[in-house]
C-alpha cells in the first residue's frame, strides 16, 4: 500500500469513527478525502492544490466540532439519587422553601437512641448519652425539659456528626 492508499484509508477510519451515527455523510466524506488527497499528491497547479488544502482543513474543523458536541451531549446524563421525607434538587437555583415534617416524639427519640447505639463505641459513654435521652424522653412537655435538654447536649458534644439531624426537632421541643 502506497503513501496514498494509507492516508485514504486513515481519512476513511476517522470519519467512520467520528460519523458512524450517518452512514450517507460517511459514504459521501469518503469520496471527498479520496478526490482532496489524490489531488494534493497528484498532478495539479499550486493553487489548485492550496484550496484543496484549505477545504480538507475545514472538513476537519466541522468534524472536531461534531466530535466536541457529541462529548457535550454524553456529559449531560446525571443521575440523581434522592431520598428522605424533604429530599429536592435544585440545578442553578436556590431553596427558599421549608421543611415541614411531622414526626411522633416517640419515633424521634428512637431513632435518636437507635443512632447512639449503633455508632458510639464505648459502651460506658454510650449508656450515659442514652441514659441523658431517656431523661430528655420522660422531661418533655414539662419544665424540666431545658435541663434534660442542656444536659443531653453537653454529654454528646463529641457525637454531634450523630446528633444534628435532630437537634431541630428537639430545639422545637424547648418553646
Amino acid at each position: 500500500m502506497n503513501q496514498i492508499e494509507e492516508m485514504i484509508q486513515r481519512a476513511e477510519d476517522l470519519l467512520e469513527e467520528q460519523l458512524d451515527y450517518d452512514h450517507d455523510k460517511v459514504v459521501k466524506w469518503r469520496t471527498d478525502c479520496r478526490t482532496l488527497i489524490k489531488t494534493l499528491y497528484g498532478k495539479g497547479s499550486k493553487e489548485d492544490k492550496g484550496m484543496r488544502a484549505a477545504d480538507i482543513s475545514s472538513k476537519l474543523i466541522i468534524l472536531r466540532s461534531i466530535n466536541e458536541s457529541r462529548n457535550k451531549s454524553e456529559a449531560n446524563n446525571v443521575v440523581y439519587n434522592v431520598h428522605g421525607s424533604n429530599a429536592r434538587i435544585n440545578v442553578h437555583s436556590v431553596d427558599n422553601s421549608t421543611n415541614i415534617v411531622n414526626t411522633t416524639s416517640q419515633h424521634l427519640f428512637d431513632e435518636l437512641r437507635n443512632v447512639l447505639q449503633n455508632n458510639i463505641a464505648d459502651s460506658t459513654q454510650r449508656t450515659v448519652i442514652i441514659d441523658a435521652v431517656n431523661n430528655l424522653e420522660e422531661s418533655q412537655n414539662t419544665p424540666r425539659f431545658m435541663d434534660a435538654y442542656q444536659r443531653f447536649i453537653s454529654l454528646a458534644v463529641d457525637h454531634m456528626q450523630l446528633i444534628t439531624p435532630f437537634i431541630p426537632v428537639l430545639t422545637q421541643m424547648l418553646s
